[in-house]
């Protein structure tokens, strides 16, 4: 009786242990930062200032280009995922599998590849602009980037349509069908407007990620500047940190704004980007609609897989005497540049991927399954990385970790951490999913034969989440591979990792061993990934 006394305390103790640990690290790593970097945009050397603020709005130019820019990216981006995803929602079995095939690797590659493919290509020395047709063009400025980003927007936005394209009753259709209603007006009629909340978050998102991506402006924007680059800049040229979290306040704006709007949608999607179901629409494949649509989106899944395979190819080739020939000197003079830091960044990625999963997992068990009043603002906190501007994130570290008592800048602990928890929106939405397909009376079960706090994590949830842990573990992963925003600030040279060096030399015009990085950054992901699928469906 003592023993199961004390292993009774224990377990309360171990309970009210881990649900303090998750609270403060939600706080201390999401909401500390967050509020770092909107306190120092109104003060400077501890006096109020709102000069950045009058300047910004005095001389619009920066806003208005950010807000240019991402209305172009996300018309264009709407256009073109909503042709990919109708064209994969009408088409046979085979022509998904190939969709689905070029969406996933494109979906794992690293951040603003498609601007050194679109330099390779359509630089001043490009292969198509100079190498056949012997043009010496300047492709760059706002066109340029939007370009760029509506391709590097493409798989994810097409993924969250086709999500919700397969979810469609397909007996509506069929009822159409039989009143003879046509392919183009089946379109038009049903299928659109049943799919708009998911056509809004896929253009929410884009236009949250447009004003935030300052990689593919500073690569191919030219003389175009847009607040992303200017906050950037204002950290790493000026060291400016009152001006960088200005800009990044007003980014944040918008973002927050569309989030408290339309939270449940944009969440919904993290999950449901990321599978994609086998249904069938059942409409004839004819009519003027379907084959604008059709062309638009075979013209883009080749454009994008076109920017790909250029990159293989300038990984794998190089240019003498006027020609391009097969060789692997680009390999060898990467080596310098990535010689510790691919196993420094699959580390980083495999520490944050598991953690990652387990805070995840906690917070839908505590928030669903023990209904903990607190954790729906913890859930909350949680989600606001998923659409807080990465530099902002980033700098929030800067600002909230630079004194004592956690003072953990230029250690690796604090990129981990950085990528841990911004990377916890997708891992905490899918451990509330996996809590609520969890039968309770299992859980009871294990109680009522006397199982603790401890019996029924070991015995009941980890179990009953293995599926639900190995998809948060890949996402995660991926992710912290391929980002770059919220790290950028943070980085050291001892603790550099692929995605840092990859930017560092493409904006150094060393385009072929940033085409090299890229290549081994997508062959680590398509690896992890294809490795966490074929694990996840022996599970299942």
């Amino acid at each position: 009786m003592h023993r199961a006394q004390k292993t009774s305390r224990f377990n309360q103790w171990l309970d009210r242990f881990i649900l303090l640990m998750l609270v403060s690290l939600v706080l201390i790593f999401i909401l500390y930062p967050f509020i770092q970097v909107i306190i120092r945009s109104f003060y400077s050397d501890q006096v109020f200032d709102f000069t950045y603020y009058r300047h910004l709005f005095e001389n619009p130019t920066l806003i208005t280009n950010s807000l240019k820019l991402a209305c172009i990216t996300t018309i264009l981006s709407l256009i073109s995922s909503l042709a990919v995803a109708l064209y994969y929602y009408l088409s046979p079995e085979s022509i998904r599998r190939v969709v689905s095939i070029i969406l996933g690797v494109t979906m794992i590659s690293p951040p603003f590849v498609t601007a050194l493919s679109y330099i390779t290509l359509f630089g001043r020395r490009g292969w198509i602009t100079y190498g056949i047709f012997k043009l010496r063009l300047m492709p760059y400025g706002m066109w340029g980037v939007a370009l760029m980003q509506m391709l590097g927007f493409l798989s994810m936005n097409s993924l969250i349509l086709i999500s919700s394209l397969n979810q469609f009753d397909e007996d509506i259709i069929k009822s159409a069908r039989s009143l003879h209603a046509s392919t183009t007006r089946t379109i038009i009629d049903i299928i659109l407007p049943n799919i708009k909340p998911a056509v809004m978050v896929a253009t929410f998102l884009t236009f949250i990620r447009t004003l935030a991506d300052f990689g593919t402006p500073t690569i191919i924007g030219g003389n175009f500047t847009t607040l992303a680059t200017e906050g950037y800049l204002s950290v790493i040229a000026q060291g400016n940190f009152q001006k960088a979290a200005t800009i990044n306040v007003l980014i944040l704006i918008p973002a927050i704004v569309i989030f408290l709007i339309y939270n449940r949608q944009l969440m919904g999607s993290v999950s449901s980007s990321q599978k994609v179901d086998q249904s069938n629409g059942n409409l004839p494949r004819k009519g003027w609609l379907f084959q604008i649509l059709r062309f638009v989106a075979i013209f883009m899944l080749v454009w994008i897989s076109l920017q790909y395979l250029t990159i293989l190819l300038s990984a794998f080739t190089k240019m003498q005497q006027g020609q391009r020939i097969l060789t692997l000197i680009n390999f060898k003079e990467a080596m310098p540049y990535i010689d510790s830091t691919i196993w420094r960044s699959v580390r980083f990625s495999l520490i944050a991927a598991f953690f990652g999963s387990i805070f995840g997992l906690l917070i839908g068990y505590y928030g669903v399954i023990r209904e903990v009043k607190i954790m729906k603002w913890i859930d909350f906190i949680a989600t606001l990385p998923y659409v807080i501007p990465g530099t902002f994130f980033g700098l929030g570290y800067i600002l909230a970790f630079n004194h004592q008592p956690l003072y953990l800048i230029g250690t690796a602990t604090i990129i981990v951490t950085n990528v841990l928890f911004k990377q916890l929106p997708f891992s905490s939405q899918m451990g509330k999913s996996t809590m609520q397909a969890i039968d309770r009376n299992t859980l009871r079960s294990i109680q009522d034969l006397g199982g603790e706090f401890s019996d029924v994590i070991r015995d009941g949830i980890l179990p009953l989440s293995i599926r639900g842990l190995i998809l948060s573990f890949m996402n995660a992963f991926i992710s912290t591979m391929t980002t770059l925003g919220s790290i950028i600030f943070l980085m050291y040279p001892r603790h550099k990792v692929l995605t840092i060096v990859m930017f560092d030399v493409i904006a150094r015009g060393r385009y072929d061993i940033g085409s090299v990085i890229a290549f081994y950054i997508m062959i680590i992901c398509i690896l992890v990934y294809l490795s966490i699928n074929r694990l996840a469906k022996w599970v299942k």
